[in-house]
């Protein structure tokens, strides 16, 4: 299951075709009605497939958490989720307990994103700039999915 899924979002993220979206939450749909769903099914929330229920996605997420602290995929998915409803405090918030968890690269990521949402995207890319140029033994795709953060969610202060 954790792996078709993952599959599906990786494919969302390099073809931005978002059939594979319904594809993952076809994958998750057996367990996402069940009361109490398994630990890899809380961490699968991902914003596009839990639109109508981000707090329960939210949720979900904290729920992983506390069992599993350095899960980093629940991690780096609820500040994310959690802008959706533009709750920027607990999404700065959610990064800094995922900074112990996480590289300095991808603890700055985390706030350049909510940053870049909030209207500080030049402080965002400054931040981020100075965290690739100090770590440049980051792997491939986190120094990818780092310049992403502050890039995507450039434009009007929300």
């Amino acid at each position: 299951m954790r792996a078709s899924r993952s599959a599906c979002y990786e494919e969302v993220a390099a073809q931005g075709d978002p059939r594979y979206i319904g594809y993952a939450q076809a994958a998750l749909q057996p367990w996402l009605g069940l009361a109490d769903p398994p630990p890899a099914v809380r961490a699968a929330c991902h914003p596009a497939a839990v639109r109508p229920s981000v707090r329960t996605c939210a949720a979900g997420l904290e729920a992983v958490l506390r069992v599993e602290p350095d899960h980093l995929e629940p991690a780096a998915w609820r500040p994310a989720i959690l802008m959706v409803p533009h709750d920027y405090g607990c999404a700065r918030a959610s990064c800094r307990q995922m900074a112990p968890h996480t590289t300095p690269l991808g603890a700055t990521a985390c706030l350049a994103q909510v940053d870049a949402a909030t209207g500080r995207a030049a402080q965002a890319a400054t931040a981020l700039r100075t965290a690739l140029l100090a770590n440049p033994q980051a792997s491939a795709p986190e120094r990818l999915w780092s310049l992403t953060r502050a890039g995507r969610d450039r434009g009007t202060p929300r």
